[in-house]
């Protein structure tokens, strides 16, 4: 089989679950794994299985994407996923991989005397104390990189522990990071609603970003207050009715985020480090989001307090934000498992 073939029956898989023709496309994606073809096919159809299968099968194939310098520990060994001394967990990619898979985390210290987790420098001060990282030493990615390891010690990429560790796959999950001490932008009576619009755009990959504009979809609610949960400097024009409050860093964006009673957000790192916290959530996706989320027809949940909004057709973003606002205006938001610290005010 060659590599044309692989990516042959990857596309016609893909058509398939488009229409909702799941089974057929699994049955025509299980037919690429463990046939000979370059990386790049057998790393597509990985990505292809993930989304056909609720991110059960295909994480053996999705295994084969480079990595980035920075996510790597050259100076060690990697893992084989056999009982070692010292594990040196290593986040890659963007910040919201690194929020996502944070969850599997508790799975790798049954293999390992001790693990360590290297994470974005960015992100260090919002994780230190997660609750998924409980008996973890936490550290940043600059640190570990000078840091001289033990001759014993193994490193592993985070999004490959489901590639090491059988069984690891998407679940809706509570809460796993914890929630900062909520700084609140509007008063008791009004429901605060987050909001991020903006995704880092990417290489080879659609816009995920959703039109600023139709912010006034929620800004129009009665008794509601809209902020903007994205930094300061990255807000290149605010929308009217959206309160700016002033984020620097993921610190205040987690402790903003703590504050609001939803949130409604592009497929970005808002999308992942709000229902990690606990708070309501609501993810705006394009008709054909990125692997993680599934299909409109088969969507693949990972947090218990978030739900996933599908545009109806392609680059049709305003009946989402629409529904968001629906589900703000009658009170039907996903469930929450925030509990703000003793004293706290909400």
């Amino acid at each position: 089989m060659t590599s044309r073939t692989i990516e042959a029956l990857t596309a016609e898989a893909m058509g398939m679950l488009a229409s909702g023709r799941r089974n057929e496309a699994l049955i025509r994606l299980r037919q690429t794994a463990g046939q000979p073809g370059d990386d790049q096919a057998r790393y597509a159809a990985g990505e292809a299985l993930l989304r056909a299968s609720e991110c059960r099968e295909g994480w053996d194939l999705y295994d084969l994407h480079p990595s980035r310098p920075v996510d790597t520990l050259p100076s060690v060994a990697r893992w084989d996923g056999q009982h070692c001394r010292q594990l040196v967990v290593v986040a890659e990619q963007g910040f919201g991989d690194a929020l996502q898979f944070l969850r599997f985390m508790p799975a790798a210290t049954a293999h390992a005397d001790n693990v360590v987790f290297a994470v974005h420098d960015e992100l260090l001060d919002v994780l230190r104390d997660a609750p998924a990282l409980a008996g973890v030493t936490v550290l940043s990615k600059s640190a570990a990189s000078v840091l001289e390891w033990p001759t014993d010690a193994r490193w592993e990429r985070l999004m490959s522990l489901p590639a090491r560790l059988p069984g690891l796959a998407a679940a809706p999950v509570e809460a796993y990071i914890a929630a900062p001490i909520p700084r609140r932008c509007g008063d008791a009576s009004q429901t605060v609603v987050g909001v991020a619009w903006r995704s880092t755009p990417r290489r080879g990959f659609p816009n995920r970003s959703f039109p600023a504009r139709l912010c006034h979809r929620l800004t129009r609610l009665a008794g509601v207050q809209v902020v903007a949960i994205q930094r300061s400097r990255d807000i290149r024009s605010l929308p009217a009715g959206v309160h700016d409050p002033g984020i620097v860093d993921f610190t205040e964006t987690a402790q903003v985020i703590a504050g609001c009673d939803v949130i409604v957000t592009a497929d970005t790192v808002t999308a992942h480090l709000a229902p990690a916290l606990g708070v309501p959530t609501m993810v705006c996706l394009r008709r054909e989001p990125d692997w993680r989320w599934g299909t409109p027809t088969y969507p693949t949940s990972w947090y218990a307090s978030a739900r996933l909004l599908f545009q109806p057709a392609p680059e049709r973003w305003s009946p989402v934000l629409q529904e968001a606002a629906a589900c703000i205006a009658d009170g039907t938001l996903p469930t929450s498992s925030f509990t703000p610290p003793p004293g706290a005010p909400r």
